[in-house]
């Protein structure tokens, strides 16, 4: 009889529906005893199965012992956990039983949605391709969970725009800001661009700037003249936004970014207008940017996967809803009804030429033809006067959102005069009635297809609620077609993320297709999933947008894309290694100033042989200031080293003395993670992580006892201890749960006060992006903290962001009083005087290549 893995279910409950709540807590208690040695392969299995789904694993003895299921008990709200107990038994085991998933089928290469295996990846991406700006969101294959992910900027967004520099390209904000000076060789509205390629209407009467021949763009990359499809750049945005890192990710080494290494698997949001053609060209983009597309979804789609995964099926059952978006480009609204755990989409529509983009146009006319009855002239698109109106119609589309009445001024408009703008909600409602109308139209035509309920009941008086989300909603005209269209008696919800919904719900689309199947044991986090993407009632779809259109590009097209891709990737590499290799001579010498000139404030520079350092530094510097364009990053490298040399007469004594400094930080540092590792082990494996709910005198005890710790930590130069102890009482300060409002204010000074000691700790332990950080989240609590802004603005000098660094020391230099202006006033001297240098190490570039 052959030795197998056998598995009981305890649920604790009454009856079925008990036990399928249950399921929340379902948790997996190995019993091993000595299976580890009798059945080493099952119980990996085992573990490993486990691990891959996200099942909690307990052995036996701790889950009774350590009292965790009393723990789980408190978690899930009083409901009693659902155990899985995993032993070794002599008799055959059941297949119905078992709990490691078969492996599954393959997939076919039709489908759509294919089974995924135990190599499922943690999470999946989407990302909404907006007309303008794209966005992308990060769902965990297991919890669900979804996070908005940030650019190279720090922004949410990204500008569909490319750049082609001489040797490297740019992309998003950076590229935005080359439009004006390198228009003809910068893509902007990579997907209207797209869009127009293959039929789309969306604003058709809008040139596209730059140097266009035909259905191409022609630019010169990687020192050839190319004639780009849009399908190629859009590739080139795609693998930037396919790799961008959520805030948990540690920074990747130098093998994981290569580029030529997979993506997550990603899904894509576009239209619900756009033709196979426009979809088929997605697909070609994803294979030239070498992105692991899994899906395209509609808008509408995924607005309702959103919608439904935020609330329970006892509020959707029964019930009829709508989602309207109004985006940049593209309007769209979805009808669909909720029951059980089904979701069907009853109708929907989308049309183009709406939107903010629209709105923009218009008032880009309006506001040209009123400069040209007051001064006679006016701009034409695609010029440098033209970009700069741009700008303030956008201006005062904002602005008019929420007031009344702006006034906005273009600079050297006509003849290098400014031209001033005065408008009113009024006249922009006027201006922008035309898009009222159109959405008027949109929703009338879609309630007039949905039909009747089986009591002959029209289904559009059966609907609960309408949500908007999209950028384009907030304008008040866009509000009363839609309250006119569907009733007002119908609500108007906003409580899904206007910009987010879209991106996330793709996301979770993505997400589903790595749901468990075939005897897998169901994540409780698919439950709000259940209903999944919405099934199409076809009769009520508008399908007279989508035309039926081959691929434009043919293989060797795509196969010669793919290459290209692959040159300009090592293109960009290869400069951004010169850059690099320039950043750390130029560091070098920088900080090695700081250090001759005594600005650095570090202990010991009285060692150094300060004429003789700096005779060193002025020459290299002259060196890298006269470094022509050809020279390379390995000859940049060679001069770093020759830096080094040449500096160890005058910094001997200064090296030595820093050596011997860290070598005894480095022999504390291990003596207290000994002492730590002790402590830990004499508390019983446990940490010190207090989950409960204390009141606050004694959570305030806690706070103040690891503040006043890491503060003596930090006067013994413990800085790395001095920082855990404050952020472990930042972590106990997030815990309170009874507080007034002069509670609060008392908290949040105290918090305040953490976070200017961990931006300090990080300054001592030249940890800069860990300064700024706590010195940003400082003045989220305190905008005026001058604190805050001086340890910001030094951290920022650091990094060479001089810019933002004066502009920081300017704002905390207005506010200081006057015992706090001296410091403020030294480190602004010291960045004005590193801006000087880049200035006129740029001029004497520029003389250098333009004589």
């Amino acid at each position: 009889m052959s030795r197998s893995l056998r598995t009981d279910i305890f649920p604790v409950g009454e009856d079925d529906d008990e036990r399928e709540r249950d399921q929340e807590g379902l948790v997996i208690i190995f019993q091993r005893q000595k299976a580890e040695t009798r059945y080493p392969e099952q119980v990996k299995a085992v573990q490993e199965g486990c691990s891959a789904i996200g099942l909690q694993v307990f052995e036996w003895n701790d889950f009774f012992a350590q009292n965790i299921r009393t723990e789980l008990q408190q978690q899930l709200a009083g409901h009693e956990p659902c155990i899985k107990s995993v032993k070794m038994a002599d008799e055959p085991m059941e297949q119905t039983e078992t709990t490691v998933p078969p492996e599954a089928p393959e997939a076919s290469e039709t489908s759509e949605a294919p089974v995924k295996t135990q190599g499922d990846p943690d999470f999946v991406c989407g990302i909404d391709l907006g007309s303008f700006a794209a966005t992308v969101a990060k769902v965990s294959t297991k919890s669900l969970k979804s996070e908005l992910l940030r650019n190279d900027m720090s922004n949410e967004r990204t500008p569909m725009t490319v750049a082609f520099a001489e040797r490297a390209r740019s992309f998003g904000e950076v590229a935005e800001q080359l439009k004006a000076t390198k228009r003809d060789r910068t893509v902007a509205n990579v997907m209207r661009f797209l869009d127009q390629s293959h039929g789309g209407p969306a604003l058709a009467q809008a040139p596209l700037v730059g140097n266009f021949d035909g259905d191409r763009f022609v630019v010169e990359a990687n020192g050839e003249e190319r004639k780009l499809r849009a399908e190629e750049l859009l590739g080139m945005v795609l693998r930037r936004l396919a790799r961008y890192r959520g805030v948990d990710e540690p920074t990747p080494t130098e093998e994981q970014t290569d580029p030529n290494l997979p993506t997550h698997p990603v899904a894509v949001a576009v239209p619900d207008s756009f033709s196979d053609a426009h979809r088929q060209a997605i697909r070609d983009a994803a294979k030239i940017g070498g992105v692991d597309l899994q899906r395209i979804v509609d808008h509408t789609d995924a607005a309702i996967m959103d919608y439904v995964s935020r609330r329970s099926a006892e509020t959707l059952d029964g019930g009829v809803f709508a989602i309207v978006n109004v985006g940049h480009t593209y309007a769209s609204c979805a009808v669909f009804r909720c029951e059980g755990k089904q979701v069907t989409k009853l109708a929907s529509k989308c049309i183009a030429d709406v939107g903010g983009a629209a709105v923009d146009d218009l008032l880009f006319d309006a506001l040209n033809e009123d400069c040209k009855s007051r001064k006679g002239e006016g701009v034409s698109r695609g010029s440098k006067a033209s970009i700069r109106l741009m700008t303030q119609v956008r201006k005062l589309k904002e602005s008019l959102s929420g007031a009344p009445q702006t006034r906005v001024s273009c600079e050297s408009l006509v003849n290098d005069e400014d031209v001033s703008f005065t408008y009113t909600q009024a006249q922009l409602e006027e201006i922008c009635a035309p898009l009222g109308d159109k959405i008027s139209s949109m929703l009338r035509d879609l309630l007039e297809n949905l039909g009747t309920e089986d009591n002959d009941q029209e289904v559009r008086k059966s609907i609960r609620a309408v949500e908007l989300i999209g950028g384009g909603m907030r304008m008040p005209l866009v509000k009363q077609a839609i309250s006119a269209a569907f009733g007002e008696d119908v609500p108007l919800g906003y409580t899904m993320d206007s910009t987010a919904s879209v991106v996330v719900g793709t996301a979770l689309c993505c997400a589903k297709d790595f749901e468990p199947k075939a005897g897998g044991v169901m994540r409780p986090a698919f439950d709000n999933l259940a209903r999944g993407i919405p099934e199409n009632n076809d009769a009520a779809q508008d399908t007279q947008t989508r035309v039926d259109a081959p691929s434009v590009m043919s293989e060797s097209d795509l196969d010669a894309a793919v290459r290209l891709e692959q040159d300009l990737l090592a293109a960009d590499a290869a400069e951004a290694a010169l850059h690099a290799a320039r950043n750390k001579l130029e560091s070098r010498i920088f900080e090695t100033r700081a250090l001759a000139d005594g600005g650095s404030r570090k202990p010991h520079t009285d060692l150094i042989d300060r004429s003789a350092c700096v005779t060193v530094l002025d020459e290299f510097e002259n060196w890298l200031w006269d470094a022509s364009e050809s020279a390379s990053a390995d000859d940049y490298a060679n001069k770093l080293e020759d830096l080094d040399k040449a500096l160890e007469g005058p910094c001997a004594a200064y090296w030595a003395k820093i050596k011997e400094e860290r070598e005894k930080a480095e022999r504390e540092m291990q003596e207290q993670e000994t002492l730590a590792a002790a402590e830990l082990a004499a508390n019983g494996g446990k940490d010190d992580h207090d989950q409960r709910k204390l009141k606050k005198p004694e959570r305030m005890r806690k706070v103040k006892l690891n503040k006043d710790e890491g503060t003596q930590l930090f006067k013994d130069g413990n800085y790395n201890a001095a920082k855990n102890r404050y952020l472990r009482s930042l972590q106990h300060a997030d815990k309170f749960f009874d507080l007034g409002p002069d509670d609060e204010e008392e908290v949040k000074q105290i918090k305040l006060s953490l976070h200017l000691n961990m931006a300090q700790c990080s300054i001592k332990l030249e940890e800069w992006a860990e300064t700024v950080k706590s010195a940003k989240e400082a003045l989220e609590l305190d905008a005026n903290s001058t604190k805050a802004l001086f340890r910001l603005a030094f951290a920022q000098e650091k990094t060479k962001e001089f810019t933002e660094a004066k502009k920081n020391l300017a704002r905390a230099i207005k506010i200081a009083p006057e015992a706090e202006q001296k410091p403020l006033a030294s480190l602004l001297n010291r960045v004005n005087l590193q801006i000087q240098r880049e200035e006129a190490r740029r001029a004497k570039m520029a003389k250098k290549m333009f004589g």
